[in-house]
This record gives structure tokens, C-alpha cells and sequence, in this order.
């Protein structure tokens, strides 16, 4: 049985200023900045904690690898939690090496790499440290251990971050970034994840199909940039690659708080991204998606749909309202992109 559906919202795009387009923690603070905002795209109002607008904390303090007064993680939580009471967060430092909690074993990152993680059963409120296997102390008495997803990679090399894409609804999130050249001329290349409860098992078995509140939790990054080839089930975003540094789709198994499924794109639903209706109308497919390392089925992408090339930050309107948003490859040209639907 679906879950309900989500509508997904879009803020406004960031301009991130000159100066901290190459500096990690200017970077993080661009998140936040991002997410403060207090309008969406099309002008309606935005107040955090309220609708599906998710609330964003910030630290600076002084973790292995961080410096004081300077930011090194950024966390956030939906309005309304259920029982699991997620966060994710986002990190990264300008110091090299950094030992983090990696998906599988702690493992040596880039400095100045942007990475992302989701915790089960966090309260945000009691964050603990971004260098532990539990990001946030217990925000509910059913758990006696809680561990993050390990941290997974949006990108680890990249500089002069100028635009933030951002969007959110009721139990996730979804980020892109865009380049510019060192003339401020801005480039194709986009980095994006999406982390949260953005998979729908499309079940009602809380033993071995979903968790205890019907969700799956999981992340999903770009490593290196969103290729035009991630609707087509290769090692691309949205699916998973084991590789160090590259795109990561990680989604924990109901009822665990260690053990992770990796995922990706079921290859039959990866349909011709050209296609329109007979009367030229924009055509949406659902994404499937399977536990790469048994071959099941997990589940559908949650309002994350299959479209025509389009641009990263595109927005679908009709009859003066808003269908849906484009999140792909590049900002500046029409490639491979998925829609998430309003």
C-alpha cells in the first residue's frame, strides 16, 4: 500500500557569495542560508518547523579537524517527526585527513568535500559529534543504539560553488550546486543528493519491507557530479557505486540501525526521456527502485519522476500553478533530469 504523497517545494536559488565559493564551511553556510529562507520560488510564505518547511541548526564547534568559530556541520529535521525522528546532516572541514563514520568502516575523506548522512532516532537537539557513529543522542526510548548512515560524498573536489538548488517536503530533502568558472561564468556541472524518507516500500510489513512508521530512510549522492547517464542504472546518482569518492544510494534496512541495502534504479523503468503525450504535454515515470545486492525490489522513488531532459532549478507550471521542479545534470543545459512533483 503507497504511502501518502509528497509535495515538494522549491526555495529560491542562492547565489553563494565570491568569497566562500571555494571555502567549505562558506559552502555549509549557504545551506542554512538557503533554507532560512522565508518565501519558496513561486512566493508563498516559508516558516521553519511549519507545513513541510524542515528546521536547520548549525556548529562550529571544535570537532578532530574543525577550527573554532568556523562551521563544520549542518543538521536538519522535518516539522512533523514520526516515531524514528530523523535528521541529516551535512559536513565537511578545510582540514585533511578526517576519520568519519564512512557507510561500511571509518574511513579517511577530502578536505573541503561536502558529505551528507541521515540519523534514525536522533534528537537534534543533543547533537553529539559529526566523528561518531551516533551523530545525535536517542530522541525516543525504542532505540538502546543509534548510529547515522555513515557519511557519503556529494562531491570531495569541488570548487567555486556558486548557485544552491534546493527543496523539501514532508520527510525529505533535496540539494544541488552548480559551478562557476574562476570569470564567475557558470559552468554545467551539478552535484546533488537527497536524503530522508524519500524511498515508499509500497508495503505494509514493518519485519523485513519497512519500519515501524511504513518509511524507508536512506541517502542518496552525486560523489563526483549528476552524469547524464543516472536514469539508465549505471554507477551515476541514484544508484549506488561502491568505488570511494563516487555516488552513493544507501537506505537502511527496516528495523537496523548498522545494516544498509545499497540501491539503485530498476533498469526496465529507465523510459525514453524525450517522450511527450500526443499533444506535446510533459510525461512523468514513476522510479523503481532494487537492493543491488540481492536483486529485490525496495521500492518508488517518493514523487521523484522520470522526465524529459531539462535544466537543474527548471520549473513546471500549469494553469498558473506549480507541477514540478527539475533536478539533474546541469543547470544551464536540458540533460538528463527527474522532476519532483509539487
Amino acid at each position: 500500500m503507497p504511502l501518502y504523497p509528497f509535495n515538494w517545494k522549491f526555495l529560491p536559488p542562492y547565489t553563494v557569495p565570491i568569497v566562500s565559493q571555494s571555502r567549505i564551511e562558506g559552502v555549509l553556510n549557504s545551506i542554512t542560508a538557503t533554507f532560512n529562507s522565508p518565501t519558496y520560488a513561486d512566493g508563498t510564505s516559508r516558516i521553519s518547523g511549519s507545513g513541510v518547511a524542515w528546521s536547520f541548526r548549525s556548529t562550529s564547534s571544535v570537532d578532530s579537524g574543525s577550527v573554532r568559530g568556523v562551521t563544520t556541520a549542518v543538521w536538519c529535521y522535518p516539522a512533523t517527526m514520526s516515531i524514528l525522528s530523523q535528521s541529516v546532516m551535512f559536513m565537511g572541514t578545510a582540514s585533511a585527513p578526517l576519520l568519519l563514520p564512512s557507510m561500511t568502516t571509518n574511513a579517511t575523506f577530502a578536505a573541503n568535500g561536502l558529505y551528507v548522512a541521515v540519523q534514525k532516532y536522533a534528537n537534534p537537539f543533543q547533537y553529539k559529534t559529526f566523528n561518531s557513529s551516533s551523530l545525535f543522542n536517542s530522541g525516543s526510548s525504542n532505540s538502546s543504539s543509534i548510529s547515522s548512515s555513515g557519511f557519503a560524498p556529494i562531491y570531495q573536489t569541488a570548487t567555486n560553488v556558486g548557485t544552491v538548488y534546493a527543496w523539501e517536503c514532508q520527510e525529505a530533502i533535496a540539494i544541488a550546486f552548480s559551478q562557476t568558472s574562476s570569470g564567475g561564468v557558470v559552468t554545467a556541472l551539478t552535484f546533488g543528493a537527497i536524503a530522508g524518507a524519500f524511498v515508499d516500500p509500497e508495503s505494509t510489513n514493518t519485519t523485513v519491507d519497512c519500519e515501524i512508521d511504513g518509511n524507508l530512510y536512506g541517502i542518496a549522492t552525486s560523489g563526483t557530479t549528476i552524469g547524464t547517464t543516472f536514469l539508465n542504472s549505471t554507477s551515476d546518482f541514484l544508484n549506488h557505486n561502491a568505488t570511494a569518492g563516487s555516488s552513493k544510494f544507501v537506505i537502511y534496512y527496516p528495523g537496523t540501525d548498522v545494516v544498509k541495502a545499497t540501491a539503485g534504479l530498476v533498469e526496465q523503468r529507465n523510459m525514453n526521456s524525450l517522450l511527450l503525450s500526443p499533444k506535446g504535454s510533459l510525461i512523468g515515470f514513476p522510479n523503481y527502485v532494487k537492493d543491488l545486492v540481492n536483486g529485490r525490489f525496495l521500492g518508488r522513488l517518493r514523487e521523484i519522476e522520470s522526465i524529459r531532459n531539462s535544466q537543474t532549478g527548471m520549473v513546471f507550471r500549469t494553469t498558473g500553478s506549480d507541477i514540478g521542479y527539475a533536478m539533474g545534470s546541469s543547470n544551464v543545459a536540458s540533460l538528463n533530469a527527474v522532476m519532483l512533483v509539487a
